[in-house]
């Protein structure tokens, strides 16, 4: 049983690292097909982004059942609940952007990049993953505070500022 039927069988949310890290992996799947030209794995990246939609949306669909049926959830529940649902588009616009990446890298635009731009592409790339890796590791370990997102902006305004 996959992913997906798992969620939707039991009306629950992600419990499992790997679920919500899909996102991740799709961007450094898409990065490296553009860096190394890897055609193949590009394609595999664009595949890979109907999963995420499907998993997205199964999960989403699972949190609003809870959210609406089950009327023994506390406040805190129903707080990680919303901020999961408030995650949850962040986790499919991620698989967007990397369907995007590999949709170029499978026309070999990495090869066109100059040294200068192939670096930075890589770095952006290795952070990519860094944010998704600590972001599923706040949402599986249930601190769902900490992504809340006033004080995500607030660091973002503020590292947006400071360059």
């Amino acid at each position: 049983m996959n992913t997906v039927d798992r969620h939707r069988r039991r009306g629950d949310t992600p419990s499992n690292r790997a679920d919500l890290r899909i996102g991740g992996e799709a961007m450094a799947g898409a990065t490296h097909a553009l860096l190394s030209g890897d055609r193949e794995l590009a394609k595999n990246v664009v595949e890979k982004d109907k999963a995420i939609d499907t998993l997205v949306n199964s999960i989403v669909n699972a949190v609003e059942l809870q959210l609406i049926e089950n009327e023994s959830l506390n406040i805190a529940d129903r707080r990680r609940l919303l901020i999961l649902l408030r995650i949850l588009p962040e986790v499919e616009r991620s698989g967007d952007l990397a369907e995007h990446i590999a949709r170029r890298a499978a026309r070999g635009l990495g090869v066109e990049m100059s040294p200068r731009s192939r670096g930075l592409v890589e770095r952006m790339g290795e952070v990519a993953s860094t944010i998704w890796r600590e972001a599923t590791d706040v949402i599986v370990d249930g601190k769902l505070e900490a992504a809340v997102p006033s004080k995500i902006s607030t660091t973002s305004s503020t590292t947006c500022t400071s360059h």
